[in-house]
């Protein structure tokens, strides 16, 4: 840039050389720590947006998982509810078949029809009554089956948001440290280049 005049001396000539290679040193470290800056803010958009979905993933994880979870205690009351069904039909046939056993005996031993047919209201109003009983035992089994499902449902599901929101904190927590960290490498950069 500056030729040596004459009249300079070689130290003067020298002096400028340096002080000239030691501004080209600060512009190419400059040009250097401009270039890493660049790509720490890089590095930052491009976690941002990683932790964003993430954070969007672990919410629809989360969702999915407590659905499921619903539809598996939906499924252990409806195994509850058809072993009750199967039971109960059991018992009626215990009862029928306990009915025409009675029947058989007492259309035996009974030869006056009107005593027969008595007997025979009295013998179908007490099966009635049983099999009325069964079913009603077995609603209320299934109310209580159905109440018990539905408060261990809630609690599970209490205690897996409880999870959930811990470590969507923690997450949170960690991405805000790991932006912070980039977001701090960017302005000690910016100190470095002043």
């Amino acid at each position: 840039e500056k030729a040596r005049k004459p009249g300079d001396t070689k130290e003067q000539f020298d002096a400028f050389i340096k002080k000239l290679d030691e501004k080209q040193a600060k512009d190419v470290n400059n040009l250097s720590l401009q270039h890493k800056s660049e790509a720490i803010r890089v590095e930052k958009i491009h976690k941002s947006e990683k932790f964003t979905h993430d954070r969007k993933e672990m919410k629809e994880n989360h969702e999915q998982f407590k659905k499921i979870k619903k539809e598996a205690h939906e499924a252990q009351f409806a195994a509850f509810e058809l072993y009750q069904k199967n039971e109960l039909a059991e018992q009626m046939k215990t009862i029928e078949g306990k009915k025409q056993d009675q029947l058989t005996k007492i259309t035996a031993e009974i030869k006056d029809k009107d005593e027969l047919a008595q007997k025979k209201r009295e013998l179908d109003e007490r099966c009635e009554r049983e099999i009325n009983n069964q079913t009603n035992r077995l609603a209320k089994n299934q109310e209580i089956r159905r109440e018990q499902v539905t408060a261990e449902h809630k609690e599970q599901m209490k205690l897996v948001d409880q999870v959930y929101l811990k470590r969507i904190k923690e997450f949170d927590e960690d991405t805000q440290s790991e932006i912070e960290r980039l977001e701090n490498e960017i302005q000690a950069i910016g100190f470095i280049e002043q």
